[in-house]
């Protein structure tokens, strides 16, 4: 992506994304008074400003490949994507109908804290990773002169990034203050994990270098579990 288009294209996907989320927390709640919501849009604001602001100085041809609508080239990855996407965006119309339409739930403030504590610190990992990663992908594919990469938090596991999303997913529940919103959030986990499991025997089979990698990294996802 050249240099010139890169500010420009990056304030119309941060317009987008935060009008969907705001959409999507706010209509559902039916009132603009929810200051847990504020808060979550403002720890999304403050990573989209950041990891682009970095991304345009340092790798703006990152950019597009994590903000491209282009489908998945692998049919499971369609499946997978898909499923992810709905369950995950589940999450905050969920949060917003238990908590604060019909408030149903009642979690307490040192919950919902944690959950913000881990919503930030799961961004944090993922910009990491991104920084690491300049293969980093919306998709599952191999790209021309891809290389195994085993610095930062891939020294730890082999998919921080999944790590760190589903990290992040139950925070947003938590934090939201939501006891509901935290099935959409185990079924996304689910898809993360199945993604995992899949993209890891791609890369096995078709990255240079991997199978050493993972004989050195062996945990996917869970530092001493998986």
């Amino acid at each position: 992506m050249p240099k010139a288009m890169t500010i420009p294209y990056l304030l119309a996907v941060f317009a987008l994304s935060m009008l969907l989320l705001g959409a999507l927390l706010f209509v559902p709640a039916s009132t603009l008074n929810w200051p847990e919501a504020w808060l979550l849009l403002g720890l999304f604001a403050c990573y989209f400003v950041t990891a682009g602001l970095w991304l345009g100085k340092n790798r703006p041809e990152t950019i597009k490949k994590r903000t491209s609508l282009k489908m998945p080239v692998k049919s499971w990855d369609t499946i997978v994507v898909s499923s992810m996407g709905i369950t995950l965006l589940a999450v905050l119309p969920v949060a917003a109908l238990d908590s604060v339409a019909f408030r149903l739930s009642a979690v307490p403030l040192e919950v919902k804290a944690l959950g913000f504590a881990g919503v930030a610190l799961s961004l944090g990992v993922m910009f990491w990773a991104i920084k690491e990663n300049a293969f980093a992908s919306r998709i599952v594919e191999m790209q021309k002169g891809q290389k195994v990469v085993s610095t930062g938090p891939y020294a730890i596991v082999r998919h921080p990034m999944y790590s760190a999303f589903s990290v992040m997913v139950v925070g947003m529940a938590l934090a939201l203050g939501s006891l509901y919103a935290l099935l959409p959030a185990a079924l996304t986990i689910f898809g993360l994990f199945a993604r995992t499991v899949l993209e890891d025997r791609d890369l096995q089979k078709g990255l240079a270098g991997y199978k050493e990698y993972a004989k050195n990294v062996r945990y996917r996802l869970l530092p001493g579990v998986w």
